[in-house]
């Protein structure tokens, strides 16, 4: 769904549109001189809840680290093999959520080393559909889609 953002600054205001697809997205969007506010859907066109737990606005981040993630067979019917690499030490989650945002499995590990890891997701007893697996790791979470038959 395509989405306007408002960016307010100093030296103007721009209007950016962005295409929301997934559940869980991070945009970097133009802005003039420093940015002071972000507004979503400024004429209000989409119904919406905006939840705001911060009165910051962050400017700049660093690019998460890559994972290495791979995910298959995708599509499947009752097992996921998932690969992920590790650049350092740390705990790793792995999850997996429903369309509905409801963690449906996850898996902790802790204290694993820098290295490339495998590790099978058992999918029995889930209902076909769309869902999203999601490995977290010390440096970041990257999500992958995945259609169970």
């Amino acid at each position: 769904m395509p989405i306007q953002m408002l960016v307010q600054s100093a030296a103007g205001d721009t209007i950016v549109t962005v295409f929301n697809d997934r559940t869980d997205q991070t945009f970097t969007v133009p802005g003039r001189g420093a940015v002071t506010n972000v507004v979503i859907d400024p004429n209000n066109w989409i119904l919406k809840n905006i939840e705001s737990t911060t009165t910051s606005i962050v400017t700049a981040i660093p690019e998460p680290a890559k994972t290495g993630l791979r995910i298959y067979p995708n599509p499947t019917t009752e097992t996921l093999t998932i690969d992920f690499s590790l650049s350092e030490k740390g705990s790793v989650t792995l999850s997996l959520t429903n369309l509905l945002g409801q963690q449906v499995k996850t898996t902790n590990e802790s204290n694993l080393s820098p290295g490339d890891y495998s590790r099978l997701l058992s999918l029995r007893g889930l209902s076909a559909g769309r869902y999203t697996v999601t490995v977290e790791t010390p440096t970041g979470a990257q999500s992958r889609v995945v259609l169970v038959r």
